[in-house]
């Protein structure tokens, strides 16, 4: 417990249940290694190399892990509470990230205009987030409406049935990202990279617009795809009838008559 571990090499060690609280382990070497069940929190794991470590059930409760490599390791029941993953690489660990292990900034984002949401604009503060990473993060089954989140990289997010009703995703990255089921209703996704996403079962419709009293303007808003990038992405049970695709790049290349 805070033993400074500074740069040492524990490649495949057995550190099985080993108690190391507030240790710092910055740029050490512990791929492959056993921490099964070990104690890491508030541990200093920055650089720190986990490629293929086995963390299950492993309490970092706070851990530091700036540029940290989970690569291909075993996080299955592991404490990850109050952890900030945005520059951690979870490669082929199947992890997916809670808003909880978001930086605070963005913890409030979420917050907020999830209050703005169920109050109907009254309260809370519509949800605005620009240039930043959301890398995996879990977002299945969430009130997205009327968000922006642009120019930002939610490449393998988890957006299985999301509300994203007149959500801005302007040059947004979702490559491999899952949102099957997802409402995208009047949507902004111009620009965005789709390529390798699933998107089988989402709802992409028109919406009629309204005005500031509320009132039907009588104009849709249609999910808009212009520009957007869907290679490698199965449209089998998608129906894209209803939106821009003006530019949008398939497998073929541009080719909105493919649709």
């Amino acid at each position: 417990t805070g033993a400074n571990l500074e740069g040492a090499s524990l490649k495949g060690a057995n550190l099985s249940g080993a108690h190391l609280a507030g240790a710092n382990l910055t740029n050490s070497d512990l791929s492959g290694a056993n921490l099964s069940r070990a104690n890491l929190s508030k541990a200093i794991l920055r650089h720190t190399n986990l490629k293929d470590a086995n963390l299950e059930a492993a309490n970092l409760r706070g851990a530091k892990v700036d540029r940290t490599n989970f690569e291909n390791a075993n996080l299955e029941r592991t404490d990850l509470a109050g952890v900030d993953l945005n520059t951690a690489n979870l490669t082929g660990t199947n992890r997916a990230v809670n808003i909880g292990n978001l930086p605070a900034h963005l913890q409030r984002v979420f917050k907020e205009h999830e209050i703005w949401i169920e109050t109907n604009g009254k309260e809370g503060e519509r949800g605005v987030i620009v240039n930043e990473s959301l890398r995996r993060v879990d977002l299945a089954g969430r009130n997205l409406s009327g968000m922006i989140i642009k120019n930002s990289d939610l490449s393998g997010a988890n957006l299985t049935k999301a509300y994203l009703v007149m959500t801005d995703l302007t040059e947004t990255n979702l490559s491999h990202a899952n949102i099957e089921k997802a409402w995208l209703i009047g949507t902004k996704l111009n620009g965005v990279d789709l390529t390798g996403a699933k998107i089988g079962g989402a709802v992409f419709k028109a919406t009629e617009m309204i005005d500031r009293r509320g009132k039907p303007t009588g104009e849709l808003q249609k999910p808009d795809l212009t520009g957007a990038i869907l290679k490698d992405v199965d449209l089998n049970d998608v129906d894209l009838s209803q939106c821009r695709l003006e530019n949008a790049v398939f497998n073929k290349g541009p080719a909105v008559a493919a649709v």
